[in-house]
């Protein structure tokens, strides 16, 4: 098949995908208008972006869909930023034949769940709902609906924003993630926690940074290793090697791209993960915490060699499982045949 992924490349995951695919022997192509914060590879970029203007930009985004999208079979594209602005790329595509894959992974679609009443997702209590343009939600939502041939959401948690999606669990490369593992550090030394978010206020940040001090006021040798810069995804490896214990988010429900990569390195994660997803969705090996539990989690997986032992383990067996980008591709791949028709 001839596959192009756009028009961002969210937490790597279309590059994964594309370097499955490639790997069995697919014409790929990646584009990101926008060049990654975190520096993800891409066939096409645009790295002086920030500075186009308005008119700069679509004028790029027309050459792009005039170009590609008569050359590939398949458009595999992000909720968040297709080709052409307001999803106009959806219906022109749809009607030169083409399958249409529409990828939600967040934010971009999250509140729709809301509006509509249903239960189930974060956005109720918020703090940054003010900040969101439902209205652009609920345009995504009603154009994914009518011209995508297959809806896809990285986590369970969206399915309540999308029912009619299909959860696709994050690829990564696991053998890559694995190899950078090391034999876990011998004490005496500080207990690393490591929390690295891409919205402090989406993941709790702040009740992670409160259980911390407290543990430090206790006198425990804890040390936390936080920061809201963005880190080159390539110096991630060493940043999860120094690390005891990941902790991810307190509020979302479930868990990202993050925590599947420190699991696939052997690291503990702990997270907060809604009941019902853990219900329906299997019982991921991550460490139950909430912003009221925080502290004794921490303190109860800094005092237990064990529990953390066990933790790792499960982790990287788990992330086998239900992460290894072979599987996922050749899900996607298999998504492909079943709804294409072009």
């Amino acid at each position: 098949m001839r596959i192009l992924h756009a028009a961002e490349d969210i937490a790597g995951i279309s590059g994964t995908l594309a370097q499955y695919q490639r790997s069995q022997g697919h014409d790929v192509t990646t584009l990101c208008y926008h060049p990654s914060e975190f520096q993800y590879p891409s066939d096409i970029s645009f790295p002086e972006w920030p500075r186009l203007s308005g008119v700069e930009k679509l004028a790029r985004m027309l050459n792009a869909s005039r170009e590609l999208i008569p050359r590939v079979d398949v458009l595999h594209l992000t909720g968040g930023r297709t080709l052409l602005p307001y999803m106009v790329d959806l219906p022109l595509a749809r009607k030169l034949g083409k399958t249409v894959i529409v990828h939600f992974h967040g934010c971009e679609i999250r509140q729709t769940a809301r509006s509509a009443g249903r239960p189930g997702v974060h956005c109720y209590e918020c703090e940054l709902r003010p900040k969101c343009d439902i209205g652009k939600q609920l345009g995504r939502l009603r154009m994914a609906k009518e011209f995508a041939d297959a809806i896809l959401c990285s986590t369970p948690d969206l399915l309540a924003a999308v029912p009619e999606a299909i959860y696709l669990p994050n690829p990564i490369d696991v053998d890559l993630w694995e190899s950078y593992s090391l034999p876990p550090l011998t004490r005496p030394r500080p207990f690393r926690v490591m929390h690295r978010p891409t919205s402090p206020e989406l993941k709790g940040t702040v009740h992670v940074l409160k259980a911390v001090e407290g543990l430090i006021r206790e006198g425990l040798p804890i040390e936390l290793r936080s920061s809201t810069s963005l880190i080159p995804h390539d110096l991630m490896f060493a940043e999860y090697q120094r690390a005891d214990l990941m902790v991810e988010q307190l509020y979302m429900g479930w868990y990202g791209v993050a925590a599947v990569e420190a699991m696939a390195m052997g690291k503990p994660v702990m997270a907060w993960l809604r009941p019902t997803l853990r219900e329906k969705f299997g019982d991921p090996p991550v460490i139950q915490a909430d912003r009221y539990t925080i502290q004794t989690r921490i303190r109860e997986t800094f005092e237990s060699d064990d529990c953390t032992a066990l933790a790792s383990a499960a982790g990287l067996d788990y992330v086998h499982q239900v992460h290894d980008a072979r599987k996922i591709g050749a899900r996607v791949m298999q998504i492909y045949r079943d709804v294409g028709h072009g």
